[in-house]
């Protein structure tokens, strides 16, 4: 489609966010709405089509000789930041939201028309777009449901508000393993290692960024502490043999069926820890709750020394699964450690 097309997917798209996120923050949405309307408008300008690269600043300029007021007028100035991997994002919400509304149509529609990154080839930079995505929703802290926004996105662009079709639900399967990927990029230039960026890289990751970085630092921070090797070592047991036993273990555990001394002390030193780690966990301290789970270690390696967990009385053996299952959730708050090298 034309210019028009896209911008009114883009009012579309900043619409849904305004909707999204007008709970949890302060926003102007006419001003938004304003600037998604006209952020294209300036394309069609003589100045731009002498100087492609005043896209964005003629808008800017215009806006403010219209009077349409200074935060209109700098999202305007400020739609395709960051203009580089580092540069500068936009100044306020609104132009961020705006940013990211027309960054996102861009992904989606590019997708959707076969136009995908590959190898070292990407014509339409839509690595940038990704990055700046990232950034935004990172810096920014934004928490939105990734999938609900490429959702809402995909559904503009196919012009109807029915069902996707299977070819769009994998795409956006795809949209989000992609900025994923950009995600990481960025965690990885930052100094973080890649075992411990795949250990917050559960579903959700992206809705919270800021959530994710802050389990992503509290991994990197602990990583040196002395126990914290064997530790990751006796969480990555626990987890195979929960995925050799399949599933059925529930996490639910009969203290009267805990025969082995060093099984109860497992089961009695995660129900006193248990409840602090989940505390700390949903006070975003997550070093904190980390350092709790570090302190399990003792009890942890007796239990694999003494315990045979696969026993062969079948209710035994489920129970002690279940310990394990719930010993593995109580980590995976924070962390999946198994994944640290």
């Amino acid at each position: 489609g034309h210019m028009l097309d896209k911008s009114g997917r883009v009012l579309g798209l900043t619409k849904y966010l305004c909707e999204r996120l007008r709970q949890d923050s302060v926003l102007d949405e006419e001003a938004a709405k304003t600037i998604a309307r006209l952020a294209y408008c300036d394309l069609v300008s003589e100045v731009v089509r002498e100087f492609p690269e005043l896209q964005g600043t003629m808008g800017g300029v215009y806006a403010r000789a219209e009077g349409l007021g200074e935060r209109v007028a700098l999202g305007l100035d400020e739609f395709y930041f960051p203009a580089q991997a580092k540069g500068p994002l936009p100044s306020h919400a609104e132009a961020c939201l705006v940013s990211l509304a027309g960054k996102v149509d861009t992904l989606a529609a590019l997708f959707s028309g076969g136009f995908k990154p590959t190898g070292s080839e990407d014509p339409f930079a839509l690595r940038r777009v990704g990055a700046g995505i990232v950034r935004i929703l990172l810096e920014k802290q934004i928490k939105l449901p990734i999938k609900d926004l490429l959702t809402t996105a995909m559904k503009i662009i196919s012009g109807g508000p029915g069902p996707l079709s299977e070819q769009q639900a994998s795409m956006i399967k795809e949209l989000e393993a992609f900025l994923w990927q950009m995600a990481e990029s960025l965690f990885l230039e930052m100094g973080y290692k890649a075992d411990e960026v795949r250990s917050v890289n559960e579903e959700g990751a992206l809705d919270d960024l800021a959530r994710t970085f802050q389990r992503l630092g509290a991994v990197h921070r602990l990583r040196p502490h002395p126990d914290f090797a064997s530790l990751a070592q006796a969480f990555k047991r626990a987890s195979n043999i929960l995925k050799q036993a399949g599933p059925g273990a529930s996490g639910e555990v009969d203290q009267g069926l805990l025969a082995e001394p060093e099984e109860l002390g497992l089961f009695q030193a995660l129900c006193r820890t248990e409840s602090a780690v989940l505390q700390r966990v949903s006070e975003r301290l997550f070093e904190e709750g980390l350092r709790s789970l570090v302190a399990l270690k003792p009890e942890l390696d007796l239990f694999f020394e003494k315990v045979l967990v696969m026993a062969e009385d079948e209710k035994v053996r489920a129970n002690r699964l279940g310990l394990l299952a719930r010993l593995v959730r109580v980590f995976k708050s924070v962390a999946d450690i198994s994944q640290v090298q």
